[in-house]
């Protein structure tokens, strides 16, 4: 849980009030993950945000104090065989699966949908990885299916 006050303000521009502003936000996640078996965990987490933005879970508190939105942020499966401990095989909606260096590709607060598999292993001092993945970004069916 969150809350913080936010000034907006674009350099450059009039202050004619609608680019300048103090907003009070407020954020809240909660989530459930379990151990099913030694092979198998899942989890499933709630967050707030103003809309379906996949990017922010940041909730603006306004409206005169209407009810918040809460979202399904995370719904996941995550098999990882006791035969192959470095693998994972991943299912759902989860955290990204993949490494990662900053937001330069892909923006850290948005958990893919679809199927994922990951191998990491220690070799020494090197870590060896590899994960690929297949993730749904639009259903482009049309009317007719």
């Amino acid at each position: 849980m969150r809350v913080r006050n936010e000034q907006l303000d674009i350099e450059g521009e009039p202050d004619n009030g609608g680019r300048v502003r103090d907003r009070q936000r407020i954020r809240a996640r909660l989530g459930a993950f379990a151990q099913v078996n030694p092979q198998v965990e899942a989890g499933i987490q709630i967050a707030s945000g103003n809309s379906a933005d996949r990017r922010s879970t940041n909730q603006d508190m306004t409206d005169y104090a209407d009810r918040k939105s809460l979202w399904l942020d995370l719904a996941y499966i995550d098999y990882h065989p006791s035969a192959l401990p470095e693998m994972r095989f991943l299912a759902g909606k989860m955290r990204q699966p993949w490494m990662s260096v900053g937001d330069i590709a892909w923006d850290s607060d948005i958990n893919p949908e679809g199927f994922a598999a990951r191998y990491q292993k220690q070799a020494g001092a090197t870590t060896l990885f590899a994960s690929g993945g297949y993730f749904v970004m639009k259903d482009n069916v049309d009317g007719e299916g």
